[in-house]
């Protein structure tokens, strides 16, 4: 069911960006980028809360939306983890790919966007295409990513990881 989500954002000609609407209260619909899901298997600051939010997808709680390239993102987490092991990353990966995240290939409107955000926030393409998803599907962005939160900031785009539970 559509509902509201992150404003719109539009660019006010190298005056940066806009809010085309206000923002609602958001559902539990989000876009989860690399810094979330690697804690659903890695010990570190917030995987508790990455776990949680990772049971709400299994039990149906939440729908959770992701680019394609999350694989190849989560992968290369995996791959050079102190502990990689290339057996144990496979298998992750697979894993990943039975907990029901709607994944979403790159369209070229996605990818304006996202170059559009990058070059006017300073954030990686890759970074970029997290955040051009969540402007398109109309929902935040849950990231784990200070930097990213930081540079995003004022867009209503990304939340932090900390925040949701």
């Amino acid at each position: 069911m559509a509902r509201e989500g992150p404003p719109i954002l539009k660019s006010r000609r190298g005056r940066g960006w806009t809010f085309a609407e206000r923002p609602s209260p958001y559902g539990n619909e989000y876009i989860v980028d690399a810094s979330v899901v690697v804690k659903w298997y890695v010990d570190e600051e917030h995987c508790r809360e990455a776990r949680i939010l990772r049971d709400r997808l299994a039990d149906g709680g939440v729908r959770m939306h992701a680019p394609e390239l999350l694989l190849l993102e989560v992968a290369n987490a995996f791959r050079f983890n102190r502990e990689a092991v290339r057996d144990l990353t496979l298998a992750r990966i697979e894993r990943l790919n039975t907990f029901g995240i709607i994944f979403h290939g790159v369209e070229t409107a996605v990818l304006r966007d996202a170059i559009d955000l990058s070059f006017g926030r300073g954030i990686t393409i890759y970074d970029a295409v997290y955040a051009a998803l969540a402007l398109t599907l109309r929902v935040p962005l849950v990231t784990a990513d200070g930097v990213l939160l930081r540079k995003l900031d004022g867009t209503g785009l990304a939340i932090p990881l900390a925040g949701i539970s």
